[in-house]
């Protein structure tokens, strides 16, 4: 059997399971039912994703089998019950909606489009284990690639720009062996995110940032902020692009940490910094300027925060601005007055001496 009449029955065998668990959830709604009808949606689609991995078990598709196993293990994790549904797991349709995906690239590998959508719902925060930034570059590549054939292709012909002219004082480049669909997909859709990234940091760390933004609004672009960090590292990684993974891999955990506790001046001013270098850095990767000189010397401020953070007189620290402090006992008050104290027990009168008139 050919590789295209492979990819072509797993393509029906995925576009299968995806209309199943399609049609269950809009005539069942699992997020709104009960504990017992809960588990039967579970097991519907625990047995559906286990005929898929028969199907890539045979056909040879490893990356798909590991993929569909973590997709179980994250439907395993969600309780039985109404109240620990994800809304957004099932409004972005996760459960089917890559199966769906996966099936139309199968069949027309032109469209680079789907590859970003892929990755995407592959990526989606609502996922209660992540996908491993490794496992997700094995199913892209599994993709792109003939298995029958995967020699290492010239990325950079006509794939994307060539990285400036200039060597900096650190590698800035991608895997050779990533394949060209991959890198054609990073390039069209990741620029727009670090630009979107770098304009969150701008209005988060500003000096004037506090009073331009309500409490609830600031929230809102601090979560933004950190799903689109966590966005790109993941993109980045999934290309070999280390320096742009390691550098977003940070921001995303500076910027979850602020939600325990505001952020001190000082590395505010370092993320104000990062803004622009992030940006620079997809500009160099354009070919449109140099790398960023102060690139090193920015990385290497995050990375110092980081560490002082993570020590555990740190966390100590942390844990103790969250928690509110237990409240004391109440002291018994002592009674004003009783009728019933003995005569031991009662406070000493002042004697009273009354003046009587002098007898001459």
């Amino acid at each position: 059997m050919s590789r295209e009449k492979d990819r072509e029955m797993l393509a029906q065998e995925l576009e299968d399971v995806a209309l199943v668990l399609a049609e269950y959830c809009m005539e069942y709604q699992p997020w709104e039912r009960k504990s017992a009808e809960d588990g039967l949606f579970i097991h519907t689609l625990d047995a559906e994703l286990d005929r898929l991995q028969v199907t890539c078990e045979m056909l040879g598709f490893s990356a798909f089998s590991t993929v569909l196993a973590w997709e179980q293990d994250n439907a395993k994790l969600l309780e039985p019950s109404a109240d620990t549904w994800s809304a957004r797991f099932w409004d972005e349709e996760l459960v089917y909606h890559w199966l769906e995906l996966a099936a139309s690239y199968l069949l027309n590998t032109d469209e680079a489009d789907m590859m970003v959508a892929i990755r995407e719902a592959l990526q989606h925060e609502a996922w209660i284990v992540p996908l491993p930034d490794s496992t997700l570059k094995d199913l892209l590549m599994e993709l792109c690639l003939d298995v029958s054939c995967q020699t290492a292709p010239d990325v950079k012909d006509d794939a994307a720009p060539e990285v400036h002219t200039r060597e900096p004082t650190y590698p800035l480049d991608w895997d050779n062996e990533v394949h060209p669909e991959l890198l054609q997909a990073f390039f069209q859709e990741t620029p727009a995110k670090a630009t979107a990234l770098a304009k969150l940091l701008r209005d988060l760390m500003g000096k004037d940032a506090d009073a331009a933004s309500t409490p609830d609004k600031k929230k809102e672009q601090y979560e933004e902020a950190a799903r689109l960090a966590h966005t790109l590292k993941g993109d980045s990684s999934v290309i070999g692009l280390e320096v742009v993974s390691r550098f977003t891999h940070r921001l995303e955990d500076i910027l979850e940490a602020s939600r325990k506790k505001p952020l001190p001046r000082a590395i505010q001013s370092d993320l104000y910094s990062a803004a622009d270098c992030l940006e620079s850095l997809f500009s160099a990767l354009q070919g449109d300027c140099d790398p960023p000189s102060n690139y090193p010397e920015i990385q290497q401020n995050l990375d110092r925060w980081w560490q002082e953070q993570s020590s555990p007189q740190a966390q100590v620290q942390t844990q103790a601005q969250v928690q509110p402090p237990e409240p004391s006992s109440p002291t018994p008050e002592t009674p004003k007055s009783s009728k019933n104290r003995s005569p031991r027990n009662r406070p000493l009168q002042k004697p009273v001496t009354s003046k009587r008139p002098t007898v001459t």
